[in-house]
């Protein structure tokens, strides 16, 4: 049970921590946003 715990725990820590670099990449640059358009049309 506790590495279950453990492990969800990291990977939550992970996700916030992605999620963080994801939103100053925006903030900073907008690259993540047009990256994310061009992937949202793929024709």
């Amino acid at each position: 049970m506790l590495v279950l715990v453990l492990v969800l725990v990291l990977v939550l820590v992970l996700v916030l921590v992605l999620v963080l670099v994801l939103v100053e990449d925006d903030l900073e640059c907008g690259r993540t946003g047009q990256a994310v358009r061009r992937e949202a049309r793929p024709v």
